[in-house]
This record gives structure tokens, sequence and C-alpha cells, in this order.
């Protein structure tokens, strides 16, 4: 389990987190690589590369592009970014543009990172979410069209994914609803009008929904799992599931309190495509239960280090770990 050590792995029993990512170094370095006008690649020049080049930033553990910016997210949990910053999108409160990564301002415990065309937005690891850069069409969630060129809060709580499309921007609650704001001309807010938003709104008839994506003026979800099986949810409140310790390493320990007599819970891990990783070797968890994982997955292979969800089918509570 060491080589997770260098990555923080946000995992959410119940739903799941969604962070926008790239290929990474084996040291955790960012290489880009392309048009790079605006120094979107981050090499302190703005020569365009045919082939990868070194981004100057390090202990990296998520990335995602906008359309001439870029994002990273650091093992610290901070917020870095470079390229071109015209309408703030950078987060460094100005709008020059950067030709090497600046932090993002006033923005720590940030757990996932996405890119819209000209704005940026985190998830941080209270649930809440952060915006900044062009806000024309309200796409970052703070009820004015107000540029800013520093993370301003976004007016949506419980929030375990997000994604940002060209100017609008979607979240996922932990309850399995999606919500969406900033440009509707399409309808891609899927609240069934075409008018754009400067606060979030549900998007209609969809739940259970674990994984959502923005286009350039369409979005995406996916539901439940398919082929898992259904199961009996509880109405145990949230604060009655309780996991520690928490960041966890290779053993992790799960309480679950309130279960009914003989209601069966199982403890399975899934990538972000849905693909069963691991089932733990568990069916009840009505006192505490100490999970070891050897980063192996069902069939004896070794998992990358990167972004999965742990589901405790059987409970309906949704409880954010980290595993490095």
């Amino acid at each position: 389990m060491n080589r997770f050590n260098a990555f923080i792995v946000p995992i959410f029993i119940g739903m799941c987190l969604l962070a926008g990512a790239g290929r990474l170094h084996a040291d955790a370095e960012v290489l880009a690589w392309g048009y790079n006008c605006y120094g979107q690649l981050g090499d302190s020049t703005t020569i365009d590369r045919c082939e990868p080049v070194q981004t100057h930033i390090t202990n990296t553990i998520a990335i995602v592009a906008g359309r001439y910016h870029s994002l990273a997210l650091k093992s610290d949990s901070t917020v870095w970014a470079w390229g071109w910053n015209l309408y703030g999108q950078i987060g460094d409160s100005t709008d020059t543009t950067r030709l090497e990564p600046v932090q993002a301002h006033n923005l720590t415990d940030a757990i996932a990172i996405t890119g819209g065309s000209w704005h940026s937005l985190a998830l941080k690891s209270d649930s809440t979410v952060w915006a900044w850069g062009s806000n024309y069409y309200g796409q970052l969630g703070d009820s004015t069209n107000t540029d800013r060129w520093e993370p301003v809060k976004t007016h949506i709580p419980g929030v375990i994914a997000i994604s940002a499309g060209y100017c609008h921007s979607l979240a996922l609650k932990s309850n399995g609803t999606v919500w969406g704001w900033g440009d509707n001309y399409y309808g891609e807010l899927g609240d069934s009008t075409t008018t754009s938003r400067w606060e979030p709104v549900k998007t209609h008839n969809l739940t259970d929904v674990i994984a959502i994506s923005g286009g350039e003026y369409h979005s995406l979800a996916i539901g439940e799992l398919t082929g898992v099986e259904e199961y009996q949810k509880s109405n145990i409140k949230n604060q009655n599931l309780k996991v520690y310790p928490n960041p966890f390493t290779a053993v992790v320990s799960v309480k679950c309190l309130g279960i009914s007599e003989g209601q069966k819970v199982s403890l399975k891990v899934y990538d972000l495509s849905g693909r069963l990783i691991k089932t733990f070797n568990t069916n009840h968890l009505p006192l505490t239960t100490a999970v070891s994982w050897d980063g192996k997955d069902k069939d004896g292979k070794e998992v990358k280090s990167g972004i999965y969800f742990l589901k405790v089918k059987g409970y309906e509570p949704v409880k954010l770990i980290k595993l490095r």
C-alpha cells in the first residue's frame, strides 16, 4: 500500500466522488503538450509542444484542462492553475495570464476540481462548491453574473461531485440528485426550461445518480450501477455512520448504528466506470468492523492509484473517507 502514500483518494460510502483527472507521472508530476499560446502547458513559455514537457508543479493528485487554462489539485488539498486568466479563471485575484502554476487564493481542503471554458470549480471536504472566473451566464452559482477573480462559494450544500461544461456547471448531491446552473440556452441544466440560472436548480426527473459530466452545451449522468443488486435502504441519519481512522492507509473501521435485526449490508469498491473492484469479506456491520485492503482487486491484480468509491450496500448514509 506504500504507493498510495503520495495520493489522497477521496472515497464516499453510499455514493461516489467524481473528479476530473488525467495522466500523472509516477512522481506525481504533470506532463503537458499541444497549444501553448497562453501558457496553458505551464512550462514558463508560450511555445507549442509536439511532445510532453514537464509542467512546473509537483505533488499533484488530480488535473483538469479548461479551454485555455489548466488546473491541478495538490496532495495538500490546495488548487493551482496556469494559462489564460482574462476572466480570473486562475483564481489568484488578478486577470494576469500565468505561464506557470500559481495557487488559487483563499481555497483549502479541496478534494476535487473541474474546469469549464472560462471558469473553474472546486469541491471542498465539507461538501461545499467554490467557483471563480467568467460568470456571464451565472455559471459560478453565486446569484450574480459578476466575474470573480478568486473563489466564491456556490449556493449549494451537500455536494459529492462536480463537473463544468462550456458555460454551465453541474453538481451531484449525496442524495443522488443532480443540480445545474449557468448557461441553459439548449436546456443543458435539465430543468425543463431554456432559462439561464444564476444559482443551482434541480435537474428534473433524475434520481439515484452516481456520476455526472458536462459537455459544451449538454450534460450527462449515469444512475444506479447495472447489475448491482437491489437493497433495502434504512432511514438512519448520517451521524450514525462512523468511519475511523480518517484518513486511512490499509485498514479502516466502519461502524453502523441502528441497523435493524437481520438487515444485511456489504462493502464494495468500484472504479469510476462502475466496475466492481473489491468486495470485502463481511456481510453484517452491526458493530465496529475493521476492513483491511491489500491494494489488490478481486482478481488479485494491483489497483492503480486514483479515485474510487466505496458503497455500503443496504445502508443509506454517506460518509467521506480518504485512502492514502
